[in-house]
């Protein structure tokens, strides 16, 4: 009785969201149709190494992150506690082989069912290649997208047509350790950076050394991380940081950042949701903490 009525109330929850504008912005029904088919029931590789986590509540699914979960703000509650997916359970490397089941754009109805999940993103389900096709791993979409060239871009960017498998068997050891695990040491190339933690928009150059870069993630907790790259080899690795805001231009706490700033509840004592606000287009994904 106690079960039906939570289920209850949850469910008036996430039709509440949805009504209040909680979902990815409207986009026309054919751009919706285009990238459906597109990716629908179709075989792709991982273009970069992702964290596994559980998906919030459900059993059935997991999460595919750029970043580590605990730094990953798609829900908070009212009180503005980020609610942590679950804890990272493994990588799966860039090149990983798998199909593509659904392309779950976010309703009314379906929200109905996503409860205790990111239920105004759209989800990207697949299964893995060699692994039990019921369990779903899912890439939940920024809920800002609002074209299908903005879709394609954002899926292309962590999904490939590309026999990057192929590319990764040719590394040699100390790169290939770095895309199975995400763990970024000095030695490793350029092109293994990228195949472990995607590319980034933030790169740099030193002022006054020349080939020196500096690459930079930012996940959408505000934390940053450094590699510095001297001729396309990496040549330090900086401590994960979260800077200040500087006091002349510091801008009021938005909720995402507020939610950031708050201790943290599991997925499993939160008793209600929110959408967390979506992260800027430039959020890259981030290392996660060693195993």
């Amino acid at each position: 009785m106690f079960k039906t009525a939570a289920i209850k109330k949850a469910a008036l929850l996430s039709l509440a969201l949805a009504a209040a504008g909680c979902v990815t912005p409207p986009m026309k029904q054919v751009d919706r149709d285009h990238v459906y088919h597109h990716y629908f029931e179709r075989d792709r590789q991982l273009a970069h190494s992702m964290v596994v986590s559980p998906f919030f509540r459900d059993a059935s699914r997991r999460l595919l992150l750029e970043q580590p979960p605990e730094e990953a703000v798609m829900l908070v509650t009212p009180r503005g506690q980020p609610i942590v997916p679950g804890k990272a359970q493994e990588v799966l490397p860039a090149g990983t082989r798998v199909h593509v089941a659904e392309v779950a754009f976010p309703t009314a109805w379906n929200a109905i069912y996503r409860i205790m999940t990111p239920a105004e993103r759209t989800w990207v389900e697949m299964t893995v290649r060699n692994r039990s096709g019921r369990v779903r791993y899912v890439l939940a979409l920024r809920p800002d997208l609002d074209t299908e060239a903005k879709y394609r871009a954002e899926i292309d960017r962590m999904l490939t047509e590309t026999d990057v498998d192929a590319e990764v068997a040719q590394l040699p050891d100390l790169d290939r350790d770095a895309v199975r695990t995400r763990e970024i040491v000095p030695g490793v190339s350029k092109r293994a950076l990228e195949l472990a933690l995607g590319a980034t928009r933030y790169v740099s150059p030193v002022p006054g050394e020349a080939g020196v870069e500096e690459w930079t993630w930012r996940s959408d907790a505000g934390v940053h991380r450094k590699v510095v790259l001297r001729d396309g080899v990496v040549e330090k690795v900086l401590a994960p940081f979260k800077p200040a805001p500087r006091p002349a231009d510091a801008p009021a706490a938005t909720p995402a950042v507020a939610a950031a700033a708050a201790p943290a509840v599991t997925s499993a004592a939160a008793p209600a949701v929110t959408a967390a606000p979506a992260p800027a287009a430039s959020a890259a994904p981030t290392t996660p903490p060693a195993p």
